[in-house]
């Protein structure tokens, strides 16, 4: 029990480290980094629920809450990421 809940007091303290990691990339225009974060994320939900012992779907699924945040944060970015080069190409025409 004592090492499940060191596992998890060390997974909730990189979360918002990852989450603003995730937010500095994609506003800088990196968007593959942007991608791998959240593979990196399910790759250290699937160690530290290893380290565990016993895998059960429920602490798979708490682990992988930082996954389902860095993929939202990702998709939401591309939605204005769109629009914001749509707007410019619309500029562009506008001008010629």
């Amino acid at each position: 029990m004592v090492v499940i809940s060191t596992v998890l007091l060390s997974y909730l303290a990189l979360c918002p480290v990852m989450i603003v990691l995730q937010i500095f990339l994609l506003r800088n225009g990196r968007r593959p980094a942007g991608f791998i974060l959240p593979i990196i994320s399910f790759g250290l939900s699937l160690f530290f629920v290893s380290i565990g012992g016993t895998i059960d779907i429920y602490t798979l699924l708490l682990f992988n809450i930082l996954t389902v945040i860095l993929l939202a944060t990702y998709a939401l970015s591309k939605g204005k990421r769109n629009k914001r080069h749509d707007l410019d190409k619309m500029s562009i025409q506008d001008l010629a």
